[in-house]
């Protein structure tokens, strides 16, 4: 691969995992949103629903956000690799293996997995904890 094809894909699979972090955040809003308005529904087999599609659509993004990782790491060598062997590589060139070599990719992913893993908690704990609010207020007006 040439300089620019790895520079590119590097950039692509950076745009892909901020596309799915996007779109598994806007999911998890959508049912935290939706237990907040739909409180006085909710039931338990409708939370369990919510709850169980929602670990295993989470577990599916981490899987997927693990394996875009890996193949930017592999995009990264690679580009390490080939700036060894070429003659002149390019500023952006240097500039992305200083950053491969600052170990900040390291650092980003174990800050993504807090984030995967809290919100995935909290999400799945909100629409739980809408149905004993609602549940105790209920009992309580009697």
């Amino acid at each position: 691969m040439t300089e620019y094809e790895l520079l590119y894909l590097i950039i692509e699979r950076r745009n892909e995992g901020i596309n799915l972090l996007q779109w598994w955040g806007a999911v998890s809003i959508g049912i935290i949103v939706a237990s907040h308005l739909a409180e006085r529904t909710l039931n338990i087999f409708i939370i369990t629903l919510i709850v169980s599609f929602y670990i295993l659509f989470s577990l599916f993004v981490i899987r997927m956000a693990g394996a875009l990782f890996d193949q930017l790491l592999m995009a990264f060598s690679d580009l390490v690799i080939y700036a060894e062997k070429a003659e002149v590589v390019s500023e952006q060139t240097n500039t992305m293996i200083k950053i491969h070599l600052s170990e900040r990719l390291s650092k980003t992913v174990v800050y993504l997995s807090l984030v995967f893993y809290g919100l995935t908690i909290g999400t799945c704990s909100y629409p739980i904890w809408q149905y004993l609010r609602m549940r105790k207020h209920n009992s309580t007006r009697i």
